[in-house]
């Protein structure tokens, strides 16, 4: 979430972990948010991931402005005292334009002077190699919502069209939609358990 109300929320409702994503503010505010999140979801027993850079909505030209920056993510791991952090090295929300590049000596950086899991953002449509190549430099947690989105997004037309429009008991329309995005998670699961 992007506030305290949105952690809070998700504490109440049993989470065992949150997220706060801070990363739109100048660095001490981040820092001042993510610091009273911890403190909170902390004391609940929850642990906290929070953002550094940010990954932007969509691909564009210019990503230099959304990184992370090193010296940056140590100050930040040390002030608040996350769990997890996540970092932004070339990926983006939503689907690719072109295929990204990826800041992998960014993040051998950041590696190399934050000792937490890091979690990459923005992993759909990322190609595998390069995601497993950031598995092996200390991402321990990656986003692909996109591509669950989409399963879902086109398994849920499919159905439409196979029953014409017709009306079908909810549990039998949407059974092959679950099995299409368990389709799509089992996939990721095997391709970022690779062995090397």
């Amino acid at each position: 979430g992007r506030t305290m109300e949105h952690v809070k929320k998700a504490i109440q409702w049993g989470f065992t972990s949150v997220m706060i994503d801070a990363s739109d503010y100048p660095l001490k505010e981040n820092i001042r948010i993510t610091k009273e999140v911890v403190a909170v979801a902390h004391d609940n027993n929850v642990s906290v991931e929070a953002e550094l850079g940010h990954v932007p909505p969509k691909a564009s030209d210019d990503i230099s402005g959304f990184l992370t920056h090193p010296e940056e993510a140590l100050e930040f791991v040390s002030e608040t005292s996350i769990d997890a952090l996540a970092v932004a090295i070339g990926t983006a929300h939503g689907h690719y334009k072109e295929v990204p590049v990826l800041d992998i000596d960014r993040l051998k950086k950041i590696r190399s002077i934050v000792d937490i899991p890091l979690v990459l953002h923005g992993g759909s449509g990322t190609p595998i190699k390069d995601v497993q190549e950031t598995i092996k430099l200390g991402i321990r947690k990656i986003n692909i919502g996109t591509e669950l989105h989409q399963a879902y997004l086109d398994e849920v037309a499919a159905q439409v069209k196979a029953r014409g429009g017709v009306y079908c008991p909810i549990d039998i329309f949407m059974h092959p939609v679950y099995e299409r995005m368990k389709e799509v998670a089992k996939r990721k699961i095997s391709q970022f358990a690779f062995r090397d």
